[in-house]
């Protein structure tokens, strides 16, 4: 996403849902996807999921932090 390629890191995260929608990391990547574009409601939808299916993910966790943290929600972040 360096280049600001969303369309093809979107279709990038949607292949590793279909591939393993139990895991938890095409679930991170559409979080981040939607983090850099400043989609923050959808970008906390996606990091809830995450956790729905690996409780443990870092990834997602910091994902939730950065995205209340940019909307300076300091009280979800610290929770």
């Amino acid at each position: 996403m360096a280049r600001k390629q969303y369309p093809a890191a979107e279709m990038d995260a949607r292949k590793a849902l279909q591939m393993a929608p139990q895991a938890g990391v095409g679930y991170v990547e559409m979080g981040h996807l939607n983090a850099v574009q400043q989609r923050f409601s959808e970008a906390e939808s996606w990091y809830k999921q995450s956790l729905v299916h690996d409780p443990n993910s870092v990834d997602a966790l910091r994902g939730l932090v950065n995205i209340y943290v940019a909307q300076k929600q300091t009280d979800k972040a610290i929770a």
